[in-house]
């Protein structure tokens, strides 16, 4: 189990980022960098301390609490490191209800005395949070490379992942946004567009194929089925099929890219640290015509306009189409 986007966006809000040890309470994001350069980066020396630990030798150690309550709300302090090191080597001092209360009297504080903090804003964050978490659920984004790859060279996609594809598809159409963020909106509805688009293409041009006990959707090589040869049609179904090819493959760059982007807007507004340990999302494929596999890291350019990053369906196949012709 994992701490949630969600949960931390409760902890790391209401704490205000700062350590909850009364005599402490220092802010636990710091930049690093030249602000006015434009190379400023923020730089976390916080700790999510567990208050009954996941370790059974750890301090305070709940073997009652299932893994996943360890990693919610109810069992988590935000706590510099130094007071960290401090509460778990002095369990006797700081037991179970001592840090539920700092935790409490600390977020009291912090509505009451820090100007920064506002709760309208807070509630909003803690919605696009709860988004954020099904989103990576839902898009597999562990799983990423895995999956999305298989879109690239030889197009496939197996009918059950097809089948969630959708599901999310829907689920994003009908969200309901707090409306603080425009630009993270605005990546997911256009991750949500090239995901529809890539979804209508499969249907468009895939036919399904059972094999062993499940079925995947493949692009359909409509050259090998002519009953009548014939050289004009054959070729231009072998230029239809190896468009179609680039063009999945194309559209799989370019959910990648959302994808980063959603990411980022997510460090840049609601939680510094999501998935940094992770890292950016890639894609592979190949081999390509000179017979080699690559990865890579698909990106948007810095500050691209959110709402206008993904160039439409038309313009991608006008884009494939004249590629072809060079």
């Amino acid at each position: 189990m994992s701490i949630s986007v969600k949960t931390r966006k409760i902890l790391w809000g209401r704490a205000a980022n700062r350590c909850a040890m009364p005599d402490c309470r220092n802010e636990l994001v710091i930049s690093v960098g030249d602000e006015q350069a434009g190379d400023e980066d923020p730089s976390v020396i916080a700790e999510e301390c567990h208050i009954t630990s996941r370790k059974t030798d750890g301090a305070r150690h709940d073997p009652a609490l299932s893994p996943k309550q360890r990693d919610e709300y109810d069992n988590l302090i935000l706590l510099c490191r130094n007071h960290h090191v401090e509460v778990d080597y002095r369990p006797d001092v700081y037991g179970v209800e001592d840090l539920k209360n700092m935790r409490k009297n600390h977020e009291s504080w912090v509505r009451e005395n820090l100007n920064v903090f506002e709760a309208d804003r807070q509630r909003n964050d803690e919605v696009y949070a709860g988004y954020v978490d099904e989103w990576v659920d839902r898009a597999a984004l562990d799983d990423w490379e895995a999956w999305a790859s298989g879109l690239t060279s030889f197009p496939c996609l197996a009918e059950a992942r097809k089948k969630e594809l959708e599901a999310l598809r829907s689920w994003m159409l009908t969200r309901i946004w707090p409306g603080t963020y425009s630009d993270l909106e605005s990546a997911f509805h256009s991750f949500c567009m090239v995901l529809n688009d890539i979804l209508d293409t499969m249907n468009q041009y895939g036919e399904t194929v059972k094999r062993g006990s499940s079925y995947d959707i493949l692009i359909e090589k409509r050259y090998q089925k002519l009953q009548v040869w014939d050289d004009e049609v054959y070729n231009r179904l072998v230029r239809e099929y190896e468009m179609t090819l680039a063009l999945l493959a194309e559209l799989t760059k370019e959910l990648t890219k959302t994808a980063n982007l959603i990411c980022d807007l997510v460090r840049r507004h609601l939680l510094p640290v999501f998935r940094r340990e992770a890292g950016y999302l890639s894609i592979s494929g190949g081999p390509d015509t000179d017979f080699k596999f690559y990865q890579c890291v698909p990106l948007y350019p810095p500050n691209v306009d959110a709402q206008r990053a993904y160039c439409g369906l038309a313009e991608l196949k006008k884009r494939v189409a004249k590629s072809f012709e060079e």
